[in-house]
């Protein structure tokens, strides 16, 4: 009975870790996220977790020529840096550990950018809005 109980109780363990800490990797993201999630809607992306490593990406085609950025991220433990590359993966702008960043943007409305945020160990979450 004791063994049986030992048994139960490491594969419930087991399942546990793997269900608190998700490894992502993709064409163009490759990340670790410890107890949370990042997810995107038509206008932003937003992060909380106990901790991300790697960087994720992602494309988008505005339909405006300026666009208005709004980056706000709470950081309790490491790094993070946010940044939006043109097609000609030339920087428009980056910031690290963002606090109430807000930033106009002329672009190219035929062209795609893309939007990269970079974690190392950060605990925290971020929120990115634009329109």
């Amino acid at each position: 009975m004791k063994k049986l109980v030992l048994c139960f109780f490491i594969i419930a363990l087991t399942f546990m870790s793997l269900v608190a800490c998700n490894n992502y990797s993709t064409e163009n993201s490759s990340y670790k996220i410890n107890s949370g999630d990042i997810s995107k809607d038509n206008n932003g992306i937003k992060g909380s977790y106990k901790e991300y490593n790697g960087y994720y990406e992602y494309s988008v085609k505005f339909t405006t020529e300026e666009v208005k950025f709004h980056i706000d991220s709470e950081t309790l433990n490491g790094d993070i840096n946010i940044k939006l590359i043109d097609k000609e993966k030339n920087e428009v702008f980056s910031v690290e550990k963002p606090d109430d960043f807000k930033k106009d943007v002329e672009i190219n409305k035929d062209e795609k950018y893309t939007i990269v945020i970079e974690g190392k160990n950060h605990e925290g979450d971020f929120n990115i809005k634009w329109e």
